[in-house]
């Protein structure tokens, strides 16, 4: 049995709730009314409401203050804004304060009776889940669609570098080893019926399941799901059923096997959405033993370049030294492990140089140092791959200066104020919300603006310069593993091991054995 109260200073809208919800939900609810938002606080007081339709705008205490009381008085309550006005400022302001939905008057019988059959299923989550499980919720709906779609982007999209997935499992503290990739294609000629049918799948699966559902790209979906048990994942074949019957028999769904390691996300992605083109409603990949061949060997290596290429170059962007420095190491040990020869490293470095004098060109910077001739006439003279290196490092760490000067001149004030905050405070527990509290803004406006400014996520630079202080750390400290875990505002060891490893290629206890026995040797 759910507890629904309907706050409204209109009766008419009472009368037409309680008539819809009684109708459909016959037996599963237990109907309470109030006509103000005094009214509406001394019920949630006495009552336990697990839903409530508030309206938005009533004479007195107005629907917003009310909201504010009820869910200090009920954090669990689901919040169902009603509002004759379909305007931004009211939804924004509502879904921050933690509303579930924002919904326009007049009222539609088809949209509520989905609402509140998504509700109850969140109802449910809530009464089951763990505090861990909770706090997880509350992230994802307070943020979750911005970080979301960052996840995706950053994981799959831009074929950036594999450490991204693991900083957002950080984030919202996903602990979980078992993980399935999902594409779902939605056959619509409508696109406002594509995007209504978009919205009940998401809210279905965030109802039904633990995971991250993409933003909506063409007529496509992306979902990435996570299980704390392996035959958990069994459900899943339940829940497409339910979408496939309930939601919309027009969808088709391809799915992954179950893996356990995050860095095989882009890989199931291409395999799901392969299946996807073949699939008639609902397919699964079949999990077999992958053979390396020599092309498949060298595919590799010529996407982690690309992955490499495309994180220097916008480090560089933004002017950050530090990071083309870590980049440029990342590529030429790249090269050396691909046996790529001092011939092979100049025609690399000369597109480098030659993509780097676009960059300058394109913010006004003299590029008269890096003629064509010039620069070709510089890296013949070379013989050793050595030499080749600390060409390109002097060009781009007298690059990344200059437009670090251009960039401090135009940079967002918000920015540069987050990004200060976050150099002080890299050991403590830093986070989105937190950033934008200091900053004094939105947190949705926060991500956005910071991946515009910055060239990356919020999470992933923060975890860049986690672990750029921690490498430091290690070669300039004698502090142990887990004192430097803690300092760099990680209170999990392993966790910063693995990390620093997906980023590095070694472990800190095999990095900091290198540098030692390299020291010794100069």
């Amino acid at each position: 049995m759910y507890s629904i109260l309907i706050t409204d200073d209109e009766q008419i809208v009472i009368d037409s709730l309680f008539f819809i919800l009684k109708k459909n939900f016959e037996g599963q609810v237990k109907l309470f009314s109030a006509n103000s938002g005094a009214s509406a606080i001394d019920i949630v007081s006495r009552e336990s409401i697990d839903i409530i339709f508030m309206d938005i705008n009533m004479p007195g205490m107005s629907g917003l203050e009310s909201v504010k009381c009820i869910l200090n008085l009920n954090p669990q309550a689901i919040i169902i804004i009603l509002s004759a006005f379909d305007t931004f400022q009211y939804a924004q302001e509502a879904l921050n304060l933690g509303a579930y939905k924002y919904l326009t008057k007049p009222i539609n019988r088809n949209v509520v009776v989905q609402t509140v059959r998504s509700a109850m299923n969140r109802v449910d989550l809530i009464k089951t889940e763990s505090p861990e499980d909770t706090e997880l919720r509350q992230k994802l709906e307070k943020i979750s669609p911005v970080l979301e779609s960052d996840f995706f982007y950053s994981c799959i999209l831009s074929r950036s570098k594999s450490v991204d997935a693991y900083t957002f499992l950080d984030y919202f503290k996903i602990k979980a080893e078992n993980f399935v990739l999902s594409c779902i294609e939605i056959n619509r000629d409508n696109q406002s019926e594509t995007e209504l049918l978009y919205q009940k799948i998401k809210d279905t699966l965030h109802a039904e399941a633990k995971c991250f559902v993409s933003s909506l790209m063409m007529n496509r979906i992306i979902v990435f799901f996570w299980f704390d048990a392996r035959e958990k994942s069994g459900e899943l074949q339940k829940i497409f059923f339910n979408l496939t019957e309930n939601v919309d028999s027009g969808i088709k769904i391809a799915s992954s096997f179950v893996f356990d390691d995050v860095l095989k996300i882009p890989d199931m992605y291409r395999q799901t959405f392969d299946l996807l083109s073949l699939s008639t409603q609902i397919s699964f990949l079949q999990e077999k033993t992958e053979e390396k061949t020599e092309n498949r060997e060298a595919l590799s290596f010529e996407e982690e370049g690309e992955a490499i290429l495309e994180r220097l170059y916008n480090r560089l962007k933004i002017g950050d030294g530090s990071g083309v420095g870590l980049s440029i190491q990342s590529y030429f040990e790249l090269l050396e492990n691909k046996g790529c020869g001092i011939e092979c490293m100049k025609a690399f470095v000369f597109e480098i140089l030659i993509n780097t004098k676009n960059i300058l060109a394109a913010t006004g910077e003299n590029t008269d140092s890096l003629s064509t001739p010039e620069i070709w006439k510089k890296l013949t003279s070379f013989s050793d791959g050595t030499s080749v290196r600390s060409y390109l490092e002097a060009i781009l760490s007298k690059a990344s200066f200059d437009l670090y000067e251009v960039k401090k001149q135009k940079k967002n004030p918000v920015i540069l104020k987050v990004v200060e905050y976050l150099e002080e405070g890299l050991s403590q527990d830093i986070s989105l919300e937190s950033a934008a509290s200091f900053a004094n803004v939105n947190p949705f406006y926060l991500s956005k603006l910071f991946r515009e400014e910055t060239g990356e996520t919020f999470v992933n630079y923060v975890t860049d310069r986690r672990l750029e202080k921690g490498k430091g750390l290690l070669s300039s400290t004698a502090l142990s593993i887990k004192e430097i875990t803690a300092e760099i505002g990680y209170n999990d060891q392993n966790y910063f091991s693995k990390l620093f490893k997906a980023k590095y290629g070694v472990s800190p206890t095999d990095f900091r054995k290198i540098t030692m026995e390299n020291l010794h040797k100069n």
